[in-house]
C-alpha cells in the first residue's frame, strides 16, 4: 500500500565499497557547504520578502519561518547525503 510514497530520502547504497579519504570528505563538506548557504540565503529572504509583502507580525513571521525552514532543512540535510555519495564513490575517483 505504501510502496508507491514518494521517496523523501535518496537510496544510499550500504554495501558499496566507498572510496574515503580526507580529500573526498573535504570535497563533500565543502560542496554541501556552497549548497546549503544557496538553500538557506534563498530561504531566508523569502521569509524576509514576504513578510515584509505582507506586513506580518512577529508570530506570523515565525510560522512562514518554520513552513519556509523545514523544506530548506531537508533539502540541506538530501544535499549533503548526495555529496558524500558523489564524492566517496569509487567510480568518479
Amino acid at each position: 500500500m505504501f510502496d508507491n510514497l514518494i521517496r523523501l530520502l535518496p537510496p544510499l547504497e550500504v554495501n558499496a565499497p566507498r572510496t574515503l579519504s580526507i580529500a573526498a570528505i573535504l570535497a563533500a563538506a565543502f560542496v554541501t557547504l556552497f549548497i546549503v548557504t544557496e538553500i538557506l540565503l534563498a530561504a531566508a529572504a523569502t521569509v524576509w520578502a514576504l513578510a515584509g509583502l505582507f506586513h506580518l507580525h512577529m508570530a506570523a513571521i515565525v510560522v512562514l519561518a518554520v513552513i519556509i525552514g523545514v523544506p530548506a532543512i531537508w533539502g540541506s540535510v538530501v544535499t549533503g547525503m548526495m555529496a558524500f555519495a558523489a564524492e566517496t564513490d569509487p567510480e568518479n575517483n
